[in-house]
């Protein structure tokens, strides 16, 4: 490999002006302990969500079935023939709901699903 005047002079400089050039060190790996490190934090993290998200299926279902009756024209009510004292906001997300009553509507045969 041919050595340019550029780099010469450069180094030379450098050479004179009291500094070294810089020294290529081999890449270095992580330790054994990043990877069990990880792994121990991911468990953590699907231990700590099985916590936090345990209801999540039950207000899903609830969703669903106010989603459902909301697509059948009975409105955001639970219960179909439910007084009007007894009709309340019982969804979390009523973007959701909006979502999934759409769904309701296309011709996708979710009937066998709730």
């Amino acid at each position: 490999m041919a050595v340019t005047d550029l780099q010469r002079d450069t180094a030379s400089e450098a050479a004179h002006a009291g500094l070294s050039e810089p020294s290529r060190a081999a890449p270095s790996y992580p330790p054994r302990c990043v990877p069990i490190a990880l792994w121990a934090s991911v468990l953590l993290f699907v231990a700590l969500a099985q916590q936090v998200f345990v209801y999540t299926p039950d207000d899903s279902f609830i969703t669903f079935r106010y989603a459902k009756n909301l697509a059948a024209g009975y409105g955001p009510v639970f219960n179909r023939n439910a007084p009007l004292s007894d009709r309340t906001e019982g969804y979390s997300c009523p973007l959701f709901l909006f979502l999934m009553a759409l769904l309701w509507k296309l011709p996708l045969g979710l009937e066998m699903l709730l």
